[in-house]
């Protein structure tokens, strides 16, 4: 089993820069039965809803069904980088299934819930109150 907390301290786990992935942060290691790669989706608010780049999870995705990794994981993190759930990637895509994804600055992208389940738009955690 993968300590995906681990990943941010553990040497054995290299950070890649991939513009493929851009706005996230992904992780890979060897071991025993080859690659693994973890997607790493930040939120940088102190709650919300994640977002997921479609082209980043189909990166993943892809590597797994064409042998280039063994395992594809996705995991989000909260502003403190507290692992908050994780999930194969396939199984991430699978949930999605046929939901159209949103625009964005980085391209089309998903928003998750804590479970990594989607949603239908970003449910932040907006105030109606008037603050003056």
């Amino acid at each position: 089993m993968i300590d995906f907390q681990g990943i941010f301290h553990d040497k054995n786990w290299r950070l890649y820069r991939l513009e493929v992935c851009i706005p996230h942060r992904l992780y890979v290691r060897h071991d025993d039965d080859g690659k693994v790669a973890v997607l790493v989706s930040l939120r940088r608010r102190a709650e919300g809803d994640w977002s997921i780049s479609k082209r980043a999870l189909h990166h993943v995705t892809n590597a797994e069904h064409d042998k280039r990794i063994a395992q594809g994981h996705i995991i989000i993190v909260d502003n403190t980088w507290t692992v908050i759930a994780a999930a194969s990637a396939c199984e991430v895509q699978v949930r999605i299934g046929n939901m159209p994804p949103n625009p964005g600055y980085w391209g089309d992208f998903y928003w998750l819930n804590a479970a990594l389940q989607p949603t239908a738009g970003y449910r932040g955690g907006a105030d109606n109150e008037e603050p003056l």
